[in-house]
């Protein structure tokens, strides 16, 4: 019943998008709701647990040696993939949109602001028919920061590629949008991803020969 209440107050359906309950069988991964990592042949090789107790030091486990993508790794004619900065973000994503429904796109969860792994980067590398990367991160200072940063290292990985960025609004997350708007969270979340900003890597070189400071925009 607490893990149900608690995934009800963050909008998820276990009807929707795959999750489950680890209530103490597994201790690592104690009274977490439990996400499934997936390797390139769709098998689960790890999991993601979100605790249920929102203890700010202790929220976000995984099992020993993590590895793999949720929900999946994209399919090979990807065009445009959102990356969300955590698994709930991703997998509120998917549950109130229809983004993967529609032809060519994919959606992947990092692992925090520091979470672009090696499997992300091989994603990026291997999609031959990629041709955006849309960064939907939290509204906040960590968040604005990590699109700087991995924007620079996706487009070092896919000069081609363009790279994109979410206004997301100040203080909020993918998953916070969806609890404060759970009747118009689908038309709001894909309004903030069409009005997304492009990145403008040559101005930013510019600017790195003349000013310390700027970024890309």
């Amino acid at each position: 019943k607490k893990a149900a209440a608690y995934a009800e107050t963050r909008e998820l359906d276990p009807y929707k998008v795959e999750f489950g309950y680890n209530g103490g069988s597994w201790p690592h991964l104690k009274h977490c709701l439990i996400f499934p990592l997936r390797d390139q042949e769709d098998k689960i090789v790890s999991f993601y647990g979100r605790s249920i107790y929102d203890n700010k030091d202790q929220r976000h486990y995984y099992s020993k040696g993590r590895s793999g993508l949720y929900p999946h790794y994209p399919k090979s004619d990807t065009k445009i993939l959102v990356l969300a900065e955590s698994i709930i973000d991703a997998a509120s994503l998917l549950q109130h949109t229809d983004m993967t429904e529609i032809d060519s796109r994919a959606v992947l969860a990092m692992y925090g602001t520091n979470g672009l792994v090696v499997d992300h980067t091989d994603v990026v590398s291997k999609l031959e028919a990629l041709r955006e990367i849309i960064l939907f991160f939290d509204g906040d200072l960590a968040g604005k920061e990590a699109i700087d940063k991995w924007g620079k290292v996706l487009h070092e990985l896919g000069p081609d590629i363009k790279i994109s960025r979410v206004n997301t609004p100040e203080g909020e997350d993918i998953n916070s949008l969806v609890q404060n708007h759970p009747d118009t969270a689908g038309d709001l979340l894909k309004e903030l991803i069409s009005s997304r900003s492009v990145f403008s890597f040559a101005i930013s070189e510019i600017c790195k020969n003349t000013f310390a400071d700027c970024k890309p925009t």
